[in-house]
Order: C-alpha cells, then sequence, then structure tokens
C-alpha cells in the first residue's frame, strides 16, 4: 500500500517524491525513496520535471544528494527543455562550488560529469554556459568540477547566446508548488565595458575623500583653545549649532567613502573575479560622501564667517549650488540616454 501511495500522482503528475523535494523535507525524500525509487523517474506533465530537478530548482543541495544516492540513473533524466538537473543547479547553488556537491563525501563518483556538464538543452546550452552566464565573475567555480580537457566556452558564447539565456532564467523565476514559489533566480550580468577603469577612478575619489575628511576632524575652523585648564584643546566653536553640523557632515562623509574603499577592497579581494554586483553600492557610498563633504564645507565654512552674516550666506549658497548642478546634470545625461 505504501508502495502505491508514493507513485501516486495528481492532476500535474507531481509525486509525494516532488512536494517532499520542493518543500525541503528530506528526511521525507528517504523514506520514499527506500519505499519506491522508481518514483525518482517520475515527471510532471507540464515542465517533464522529476524530483530531482524540482529539487535542484529548489537549491535544495541535500535532497539533490540523497535522491541521487538512491537513484543515480536518474541524472541523465532532462525536462522539456532538454535540461538535466545540473542546469537548474548551476545557476541555484549559489554559496556551494559543484566540485564539493560532487565530492567523494556523497559516493556518486561513478556519475558522468562530463557528460551532465556539456549535455545540451534543445538551445544548444550547457550547464557551465548557464553558470557562466548567470554568475560571470564567478565562472571558476565551474572548473572546480571539470578536468583539463573540458572547455568552459566562455569565450565562445556570442552576446545574442547570452541574452537568450539571461531571457530563459528569467522566464524560468516563475511558477509555484503546493502554493509555495520557486525560489527567484539571482542573475550577476557582465560588466560592462570600461568597468575596470571606472572602478580605479571611483577608487581614487574615494580615497581622496576619506583622505580630505579625516584631516578635516583634525583643523577644524576656528582652531582649539590654549588656555591652560580643564578646556585646554576643546574645539572653539564646540557650542555653534553650524560647527556641530560640520563636525557631524565631515563624520559621514568620511565613513561613507571608507565604506566605498572597503567595497573596491572586496571586490578585488584574492581568488575571485571582479564583481559587478558590488559595485553599485561603493558607487552609492562615493556619491553620499561627496554630498556630505559639500555639506561639510558649508557649514564649517557658516561657522566660522558667522560674525560677518552676509559673506557667510553668499558662501553657503556658492556651495549650495553643487546640488543644483548635479541634479541638472544628471537630467542632461538621463535625456541623452533618451535619445
Amino acid at each position: 500500500m505504501k508502495k502505491i501511495l508514493a507513485s501516486e500522482t495528481d492532476d500535474n503528475g507531481r509525486s509525494p517524491l516532488h512536494f517532499a523535494a520542493h518543500l525541503g523535507y528530506r528526511s521525507i525524500v528517504k523514506q520514499i525513496l527506500e519505499c519506491d525509487k522508481s518514483t525518482a523517474y517520475i515527471a510532471d506533465f507540464e515542465g517533464k520535471m522529476t524530483a530531482l530537478h524540482v529539487a535542484a530548482r529548489q537549491s535544495r543541495a541535500s535532497i539533490m544528494k540523497e535522491i541521487i544516492r538512491h537513484c543515480p540513473d536518474c541524472c541523465e533524466l532532462v525536462d522539456k527543455r532538454g535540461w538535466n538537473f545540473l542546469h537548474f543547479a548551476a545557476v541555484t547553488l549559489y554559496g556551494l562550488p559543484l566540485r564539493r556537491f560532487f565530492g567523494d563525501d556523497i559516493g556518486i563518483r561513478y556519475v558522468s560529469m562530463e557528460n551532465l556538464l556539456s549535455q545540451k538543452d534543445e538551445h544548444g546550452n550547457t550547464p557551465l554556459q548557464l553558470l557562466v552566464t548567470s554568475r560571470p565573475n564567478r565562472y571558476g567555480t565551474a572548473m572546480m568540477c571539470t578536468n583539463d580537457k573540458l572547455e568552459l566556452g566562455k569565450e565562445n558564447l556570442t552576446m545574442k547566446e547570452e541574452e537568450q539565456i539571461l531571457n530563459l532564467l528569467a522566464e524560468l523565476g516563475s511558477g509555484e508548488v503546493a502554493g509555495v514559489p520557486f525560489r527567484p533566480i539571482r542573475l550577476h550580468r557582465r560588466a560592462p565595458f570600461g568597468f575596470e577603469k571606472a572602478t580605479e577612478l571611483h577608487l581614487v575619489v574615494a580615497a581622496l575623500i576619506a583622505t580630505v575628511t579625516f584631516a578635516a576632524a583634525f583643523t577644524i575652523p576656528g582652531g582649539y583653545k590654549t588656555e591652560k585648564g580643564v578646556d585646554e584643546g576643546t574645539a572653539i566653536l564646540i557650542r555653534n549649532a553650524a560647527f556641530n553640523m560640520f563636525v557631524i557632515s565631515d563624520a559621514i562623509a568620511l565613513v561613507s567613502s571608507l565604506l566605498a574603499v572597503l567595497f573596491h577592497f572586496l571586490m578585488a579581494r584574492p581568488g575571485s573575479q571582479k564583481s559587478f554586483a558590488e559595485y553599485p553600492y561603493a558607487y552609492g557610498c562615493t556619491l553620499f560622501a561627496v554630498g556630505a563633504m559639500v555639506i561639510a564645507f558649508i557649514t564649517g565654512a557658516f561657522a566660522v564667517l558667522e560674525p560677518s552674516l552676509g559673506l557667510g550666506i553668499i558662501t553657503c549658497l556658492i556651495g549650495s549650488s553643487f546640488f543644483l548642478v548635479a541634479l541638472c546634470v544628471d537630467r542632461s545625461f538621463a535625456l541623452l540616454d533618451v535619445f
């Protein structure tokens, strides 16, 4: 009776193993397979996906291992796209290199990795090409699971082929099982032309801002009190509101620029390719640091020019014009992008 129930399917052709794999219930997957191994070969009606495909689509590494332990032959099965389970795993196993997944610890060394990794779908895409396209800055993980004779084919992919794969992966992000949606697929697009030069320039700007704001914190407007006593070395303008704003904005500019430097440092850390995904954070921190540095200049200048109110206001207006000019320039570039 248990064996019959294990192989029963719903109106979509999904067996209990499909649901257990999708929801991540490894113990149930193990029990079903011990009861009836044939359930691993059942494909649903819509996508022709087996439970192994579903587990790979959901990035369930432990469940994939469990299914392969019991039924290694099911690795050869493909869905309606011609995808084997590695097509899915290549774009969903973010934190687990494929070499570790196929390590000796799970006892499936006899699975033909070369055949699976080089197997083409109906559009001619291999798991390696999907990995290279979806994670262009981490394609080195693919080399961990290949031998010296297996080609990545990274240089052979045209822009049209890459765009076709990205569109296919975007479509793959929809769907659900038992009311639980599939996990979204994170795509890391290839860095555009000139990315390396841009990051070098932004790093110089961030480092320059950090240097200037650090120095400004110790060469503060108005100077320090020199009289002997408990207040010696204290800022003269410590009780001035504008001066306090200068200190706060200078600190914000320093921290933001240092964060930008840190992001650039992480992008260039040893053993990894330059990551386009981390670039927007560094770019945003640099812009924020520039704005905070301008505010620090305005408030610092006003603090020391407060006795001459007219001159202080004019200086503040000139400094504030930076934001107006920056906004106009940004809109101008936006219009150029449209045309």
